[in-house]
């Protein structure tokens, strides 16, 4: 017993590094790393249900997760469907109407995802019951820290050396679009986003209880300065949403670090403090743009004529980035099964039923020469599947407009469309209730758990229009450090009510 708690921590910092290193939990291998986490996990869970900790369990989030077990695995066992031919593509529907239990469509990539995302939930519950005392918070904070600044260094390496594959070893799935060893970048933002924010309660605490307050002491200067340079990567990446949301959470951190460093001084005035502040918040942004333009202007060039031919699209032909769309027709599947889903990853399948974007309109619905050119240029990659079958093939498609959506950028809707209200319910209930606990303590949250709360907040407003929780990387650091930030504060409440009973 004794054991297993001290390795916990190793454990978790184990799960963290690999989960990140290994395209971000996309590399093939990686479902062995996670059957492995989730032995791990049963085991330390099931040595906590034999110890003075198994009061740790909360009843209704135990409970929750089994149900969410329980409609995930019927959903993979208890298929209903049967295909159905579109204009351009196939599709799957339900073979009878079983409105009232949960069902879903089989595949082997399904199984794996589900197994990713049980074995998360898990190891969250792993890191509450880990950490005997607030050091061992701190100490699993510090390696999210370092990993996120050296997965920094190492990408920024790769990306001036032009390398086309992630870590200068792993095929990514589009060489354009991977950072570090992430293979979108939009969610190697999220991750850096997550990391960094989630640990500068770790400053602040420190800053805070310096026995000998000054300013050389304070770790304040070193957060903030590595957080420009992982800020920089998010730049780096041709990440637009990454940037704008770690700009604003950096400039959340200088403000809280600025207005810290400017409490023990009385010298200046309120508005010398409030425009030196605001000054400072905003600082990033330029100095960003300013350092990745002298040293790549494509990274900067290339996503301003992106969202250039956006605008132009709504202005023009009053077309809307696809997003919207797709966000509008997964709400649309989501009713037509709002209860249970139509069962967990099942998304990339059923969605081609239900998706009517200005890529489905009647303008080449009915056109039989457009069909015809379709029909053989994917015959023609059905019989050869050669690159210049291919890029012709999807040449034409890109031309049509028309895509293939694995994921509906925005995991929100995407979960509810999936597994259903039910489903939803049981998936989040550990984050409502953790939040709910935690307003009750009020000003009584300390200062780390309320970074992390900060941090988690940002990446589910991200969540409406990205799918960071699909990447496993991503998902099991979330579960992470909600835990930790939670366990934090319940022992720093124990330990108040501790000292205020010795007094």
């Amino acid at each position: 017993m004794t054991f297993a708690n001290n390795f916990k921590p190793i454990f978790l910092i184990a799960v963290i590094f690999i989960s990140s290193w290994f395209m971000a939990g996309h590399h093939p291998s990686f479902f062995i790393f996670a059957i492995f986490f989730l032995v791990f996990a049963l085991i330390f869970l099931v040595s906590d249900c034999f110890s003075d900790r198994a009061s740790f369990f909360n009843p209704l989030i135990l409970s929750s997760f089994i149900i969410l077990f329980a409609i995930v695995w019927i959903g993979l066992n208890f298929f209903q469907f049967n295909e159905v031919h579109g204009a351009f593509e196939s599709f799957y529907e339900y073979k009878s109407d079983f409105t009232y239990l949960p069902f879903g469509l089989y595949t082997v990539d399904a199984w794996k995802n589900a197994l990713i995302l049980l074995s998360s939930i898990l190891v969250g519950f792993v890191a509450f019951t880990s950490c005997k005392n607030r050091a061992s918070v701190r100490f699993v904070l510090w390696a999210v820290f370092f990993n996120i600044l050296i997965l920094s260094v190492v990408g920024t390496f790769f990306k001036i050396t032009n390398s086309q594959l992630i870590l200068g070893k792993f095929v990514p799935p589009d060489a354009r679009y991977f950072f570090a060893s992430f293979t979108y970048k939009n969610h190697w933002s999220a991750y850096a986003f997550l990391s960094y924010l989630g640990t500068f309660g770790l400053a602040v605490y420190y800053h805070k209880n310096r026995r000998r307050w000054n300013l050389k002491n304070s770790p304040l200067g070193i957060f903030l300065s590595m957080g420009f340079l992982i800020g920089l990567t998010t730049l780096m990446s041709g990440s637009r949403s990454g940037l704008i949301a770690f700009s604003l959470g950096f400039g959340i951190s200088i403000w809280i670090g600025v207005k810290l460093v400017l409490e023990n001084y009385t010298y200046l005035s309120s508005s010398s403090k409030y425009l030196l502040r605001l000054f400072l918040a905003f600082l990033p942004i330029p100095l960003f743009v300013g350092t990745v333009f002298v040293v790549s202007p494509k990274l900067l060039t290339e996503p301003l004529s992106v969202t250039e031919g956006q605008i132009r699209n709504i202005i023009e032909n009053k077309q809307w980035e696809s997003r919207v769309y797709s966000s509008r027709d997964t709400f649309r599947m989501f009713l037509a099964r709002p209860w249970w889903g139509w069962g967990y990853n099942s998304f990339e399948i059923v969605f081609r039923k239900y998706f009517q974007g200005p890529e489905l309109s009647a303008s080449y619905l009915n056109n039989d020469e457009t069909k015809s050119m379709y029909d053989n240029l994917f015959q023609r990659v059905q019989e050869n599947a050669s690159p210049e079958n291919k890029l012709e093939f999807e040449s034409f498609r890109s031309r049509l407009n028309l895509q293939r959506y694995k994921f509906a950028h925005n995991d929100i809707l995407q979960y509810l469309a999936e597994i259903g209200i039910f489903g939803f319910c049981c998936l989040f209930m550990p984050l409502f209730y953790i939040f709910y606990k935690l307003i009750q303590l009020k000003q009584a949250i300390p200062s780390i758990t309320k970074w992390i709360l900060i941090a988690i907040s940002f990446i589910v407003l991200y969540s409406m229009v990205e799918f960071p929780t699909r990447t496993p990387g991503i998902l099991y650091l979330f579960t992470i450090l909600i835990a930790l930030g939670y366990r934090y504060a319940c022992l720093e409440k124990d330990s108040a009510s501790n000292r205020r009973r010795s007094r």
